[in-house]
């Protein structure tokens, strides 16, 4: 590689990074937004008189409390629509420097400007195995032919 596509893919890597922080503390930060204004109109529930007052308070309480929890949950590691972390397109990297061809797709995904999120992760990751799998599979193959032709040899010197 070049040194102009090493620093241009140090940068992707870079932007990864950034990505996959500001994508959880942004979650992180509207759900517990959401949960104080649940909290608050839930005491405003108690503090106003009216049943149409009462009922708004309520309303929105509950709603602000499902947003909250939806907001909660996104900000965790959801694998799938995370996109992924520098940590982690290194360790993608690493795990296909065995395999050329899944090497090159992705640096050509990384190139392309497409931000990797957890499913891309998944798909290189079964890729990878279904590689190895061959790889090993022929490797076992091999080996029975050698078993087989030294066997053959054996029997044709007696």
């Amino acid at each position: 590689m070049h040194k102009s596509e090493n620093e241009k893919i140090d940068f992707i890597l870079d932007e990864h990074e950034r990505i996959f922080r500001k994508q959880g503390s942004l979650c992180m930060a509207l759900g517990k937004g959401f949960l104080v204004i649940a909290i608050l109109c839930g005491v405003a529930t108690f503090c106003v008189s009216g049943l149409y007052l009462k009922s708004l308070c309520l309303s929105v309480a509950c709603c602000c409390g499902v947003f909250s929890r939806i907001f909660n949950y996104y900000s965790l590691p959801e694998e799938s629509r995370r996109v992924l972390s520098r940590q982690e397109l290194l360790w993608l990297m690493s795990l296909t420097e065995d395999c050329p061809d899944m090497h090159q797709e992705l640096l050509n995904c990384l190139l392309s400007g497409k931000k990797l999120t957890g499913l891309d992760k998944r798909e290189i990751r079964s890729l990878w195995w279904e590689k190895m799998d061959a790889m090993q599979e022929s490797a076992t193959r091999q080996r029975e032919q050698d078993t087989i032709r030294q066997f053959s040899e054996e029997s044709k010197s007696e």
